[in-house]
């Protein structure tokens, strides 16, 4: 699922409903900063830090990143190291482990 999201980025006209929710520990492979997040509406998050990038709104920490590293999510694929941690549907236990997650390994992008 997560590589056919990473495929299909640059389709503007695509929404996705996960059904399978996943997991991921996020790595640049410019400058090593991490991230931890769950693969449930990735497609228009990663839209939405796109917009931020092109105005270079300082939102969040991921946002922030992209900025300062001067990386475009288009080419998401060479750019970032993308390992799924696990599968969660339930979404109460999925945002206790995405915490637990978190804590266990302190990305940057995360705080």
């Amino acid at each position: 699922m997560l590589e056919t999201i990473l495929d299909d980025i640059g389709d503007e006209n695509v929404f996705i409903f996960d059904l399978t929710i996943e997991f991921c520990f996020t790595k640049c492979n410019t400058c090593c900063g991490e991230y931890i997040g769950e693969t449930i509406n990735l497609r228009k998050r990663i839209h939405t830090h796109n917009s931020h990038i092109r105005t270079e709104q300082h939102l969040c920490r991921a946002t922030d990143h992209l900025i300062e590293c001067g990386k475009h999510l288009c080419d998401v694929k060479e750019r970032y190291t993308v390992f799924v941690l696990e599968t969660e549907r339930d979404k109460h236990v999925r945002k206790a482990k995405e915490a637990y997650y978190i804590r266990l390994f302190k990305p940057m992008m995360n705080k």
